[in-house]
């Protein structure tokens, strides 16, 4: 929780507190296409306090880009947190009040999603075990489009639908036969790692 003064256009200000986390944070992630075609896939993360982590209603959707790999290609893929798909556009922080924005950014949809403060859970001051799942997908079959410049693609779609063929919450959008840990830890396009979120103050 951060204590600050926020100033606001009109000239006036106000004491507020929120959460913040203390750094930005990004994602790296290692991909192989074992095959011998270029391919783009639609990379979708996913992160649950590991005691739920067998509870397919409480993993949260991080993230959700287009990646394209070369043929045989083997690679590291770099992620801010500041770009991804479920939040705002811009990210903003508490207690920065954008510049004016032209009449496309001020529309309804791109107030649309979540804001970047909210996008990590802040954990305990102990430390809170949490599982991050990332999932590799067909992005041809996805249908999955860039986002813009503004509004959650996640959340809110394309301004008219949702951009993805395959349902919200894909794949935690039905019941799985087994647990979570054993329907998915299993398959080749998926990865799960085990990581700690500490609050601190």
């Amino acid at each position: 929780m951060v204590d600050r003064m926020v100033n606001w256009a009109d000239g006036t200000s106000a004491d507020i507190r929120s959460l913040e986390p203390a750094d930005d944070f990004a994602y790296f992630l290692r991909l192989e296409n074992t095959s011998g075609a270029p391919a783009e896939v639609t990379v979708r993360i996913f992160l649950v306090a590991a005691a739920a982590a067998d509870n397919r209603r409480l993993w949260i959707e991080m993230d959700k880009f287009l990646h394209t790999l070369g043929p045989s290609e083997r690679a590291v893929v770099y992620r801010p947190s500041t770009q991804s798909a479920v939040i705002r556009k811009p990210p903003r922080r508490p207690g920065v009040i954008p510049a004016a924005l032209d009449h496309e950014d001020t529309s309804d949809y791109c107030q649309c999603g979540w804001g970047y403060n909210l996008l990590l859970p802040r954990g305990t001051n102990e430390g809170m075990p949490f599982r991050l799942l990332v999932m590799l997908t067909d992005a041809a079959y996805d249908r999955l489009e860039p986002p813009g410049t503004c509004g959650s693609m996640s959340f809110c779609g394309v301004r008219d639908r949702y951009p993805d063929q395959r349902n919200m919450g894909y794949p935690f959008d039905r019941p799985l036969e087994t647990s979570v840990t054993a329907a998915l830890g299993a398959v080749e396009n998926v990865a799960t790692r085990s990581l700690t979120i500490r609050r601190v103050g």
